[in-house]
């Protein structure tokens, strides 16, 4: 794996919503061996990326708990029952955004990604970009710190998509 990058690449995982068997996003569920949230921070940390930021907030206790060894650090989003996943993004890059010269973004339902994306993802030069899958945008998204500013004051409908677009 080529981490020939020179940008300081942070990340910002958000695992604060609420489980339920419809959103299926359980950050403890097990997918192989490990947990989900667990296979997210690592594929992460494989990328290269750091400091990786993690919003909890339902759980959150044990979702912590259960990754104090692995050097994240956690942030919650206390707000989480009435929020969307925009608000906890913002915790996380308000954190961050003045940290990193780039943020790699995806809510912890998004457990299988390649690291080797990831690296192509951080050394693309480009300020904003996400992948796709058949002509289908998906995460994690790349996004340059210049731009976070434009996407925490963000207050419009369709909340993080809605951001991109604005």
């Amino acid at each position: 794996m080529n981490l020939e990058n020179k940008k300081k690449t942070g990340g910002v995982i958000v695992a604060a919503g609420k489980v339920s068997k419809k959103s299926k996003s359980d950050p403890l569920f097990k997918l192989g061996s490990i947990t989900v949230v667990k296979r997210v921070v690592l594929i992460f940390q494989k990328a290269g990326i750091s400091p990786i930021i993690l919003v909890t907030g339902f759980g959150a206790e044990d979702i912590e708990y259960h990754l104090s060894d692995y050097g994240v650090i956690f942030l919650r989003n206390e707000d989480y029952e009435h929020s969307e996943m925009l608000d906890s993004a913002k915790i996380g890059f308000t954190y961050i955004k003045e940290k990193c010269d780039q943020v790699v973004f995806t809510p912890v339902s998004v457990p299988v990604v390649n690291p080797d994306t990831i690296v192509n993802m951080i050394n693309s030069g480009k300020p904003l970009l996400s992948p796709s899958y058949k002509g289908k945008a998906g995460h994690p998204l790349l996004i340059g710190s210049s731009l976070l500013e434009k996407i925490m004051s963000y207050e419009g409908p369709d909340g993080l998509r809605g951001a991109m677009g604005a």
